[in-house]
């Protein structure tokens, strides 16, 4: 892959609805555009998303912007490489920063595609073109989470992920099922659970969650696979 340049771009986004965790509230969202050009012109882009501070990850908009700038990108445009499938190789003496890397994997691997004239999802293993959309639902109260949903159901949105916390998820899943029996809907908690509440999460099944996403500490994959253990009908 002969590359010619590339280039990174700051954009920010204020949300319409603030995004909300038992962590943090969003309400601008910050991401980096990675357009990388081969000597052809053809371009390949992809995005690093972290968030402005690391309360989701270590990695914030600002640490992963220094690392492409200072490290990643000049890496890229000064060792050649043949396939995509060499970036790990190329990046290995940069330990950590899988925001920065992706980001700029994707943009890489994109421009791949467009150079073999090949759909992006192939290259994955991938054999659809298209998939049904999800939303995010943030609300403090079952009545706010139901008037979201009935605006994003009109927009097209299929499934919808529920934020929950110990204090909210009882009363919102209980009211947004009610509203809604047949809604395809997951629950996210951010590590809003430790693994002495394997029972109260387990009580969450009355739900049909399709998935809880990450009950506990985000590194501890034991105490998630001992909840995954005890609660055999959702996939945590």
């Amino acid at each position: 892959m002969k590359l010619r340049s590339v280039t990174m771009r700051l954009i920010a986004s204020p949300l319409k609805m603030p995004f909300t965790t038992h962590l943090q509230q969003v309400s601008t969202r910050e991401a980096l555009i990675l357009e990388v050009m081969d000597t052809d012109g053809r371009i390949g882009y992809g995005e690093a998303d972290p968030f402005s501070s690391p309360w989701y990850s270590e990695e914030t908009i600002q640490t992963c912007r220094y690392v492409l700038r200072e490290f990643l990108i000049p890496i890229l445009l000064h060792v050649p490489i043949k396939h995509p499938e060499e970036l790990e190789q190329i990046w290995s003496g940069v330990r950590g920063n899988r925001m920065a890397k992706s980001g700029l994997g994707q943009a890489v691997w994109d421009l791949y595609a467009k150079q073999t004239n090949t759909y992006l999802g192939e290259l994955f293993g991938g054999g659809k073109a298209e998939v049904d959309a999800g939303a995010v639902i943030t609300a403090a109260t079952p009545e706010q989470a139901v008037r979201q949903i009935e605006q994003l159901l009109k927009k097209g949105y299929k499934r919808y992920k529920i934020k929950i916390s110990r204090k909210n998820d009882r009363p919102l899943l209980e009211g947004i099922r009610a509203a809604f029996p047949d809604l395809p809907i997951m629950a996210d908690a951010n590590s809003a659970y430790t693994i002495r509440d394997k029972d109260h999460l387990r009580e969450l099944d009355r739900y049909r969650l399709m998935m809880i996403e990450q009950p506990l500490a985000y590194n501890d994959l034991s105490e998630h696979a001992v909840l995954q253990k005890n609660w055999q009908h959702r996939s945590v």
